[in-house]
């Protein structure tokens, strides 16, 4: 769950922030799983970490999410 939900999450913020500094025009492409909203017993820990990615890419405000700290680094 750490590396899957964190990782992804930091390196999104970065990326952009990098993009915003720079004045990089582009696109950042996330993907998730269909395994975010069909969970499978033997696979919650993966289901919860591509949920996690999936609930920050419907993050209204992408400045929220660029100053947000991940609960899960800690």
């Amino acid at each position: 769950m750490r590396i899957n939900a964190s990782a992804t999450f930091s390196l999104v913020r970065e990326t952009a922030k990098s993009m915003l500094g720079s004045g990089t025009a582009g696109a950042i492409v996330v993907l998730s799983s269909v395994a975010a909203k069909e969970a499978r017993l033997n696979s919650l820990t993966y289901n919860a970490s591509k949920l996690a990615v999936l609930h920050w890419l419907n993050c209204s405000d992408p400045t929220e999410f660029l100053s947000t700290r991940s609960h899960l680094a800690r």
